[in-house]
């Protein structure tokens, strides 16, 4: 998932605009799943000795279930992955939700919008399901995509 989220990351241009994404990091499906305590799976390891975890979480939000994955390195929230199990019935809605919230230029294709500024990325996409991948640090996520290669 980080390869490939690395990968994309490195296609997309910067766009010019001052949002943070710590304004609107609840931009998902019209509002995230609270997933709360309900950790279902947490992976620990080591890369180049420094510690790197995986977090999982499942969650049924209006009868869809939604799987979430967060990266941190060192304990730092760097990357979330979120899923929404609806064969891509409801990407359009993500999509309009996604450009309403940021109100700033968006990279659009037919089953991908993205937004990128500075260390910072959101992509929406529809494939197979409906996806958002959130990244609070490009930088690290790119680091950590060539690691795992």
């Amino acid at each position: 998932m980080l390869r490939d989220l690395s990968y994309k990351a490195q296609g997309i241009a910067n766009l010019n605009s001052e949002l943070k994404l710590k304004d609107f990091q609840e931009i998902t499906f019209g509002c995230i799943p609270d997933f709360g305590n309900e950790l279902n799976i947490r992976v620990d390891t080591k890369i180049d000795k420094t510690s790197f975890t995986i977090e999982r979480s499942v969650k049924k939000m209006d009868q869809t279930p939604h799987t979430c994955y967060e990266f941190y390195f060192e304990e730092i929230l760097f990357a979330r992955l979120i899923k929404k199990y609806d064969y891509g019935s409801q990407f359009s809605s993500v999509v309009i939700n996604f450009k309403n919230s940021l109100s700033a230029p968006t990279k659009e294709e037919s089953n991908q919008v993205s937004w990128k500024s500075g260390n910072q990325l959101l992509i929406a996409e529809n494939f197979g399901h409906s996806h958002v991948n959130i990244c609070y640090d490009l930088e690290l996520l790119l680091r950590m995509g060539n690691m795992v290669s």
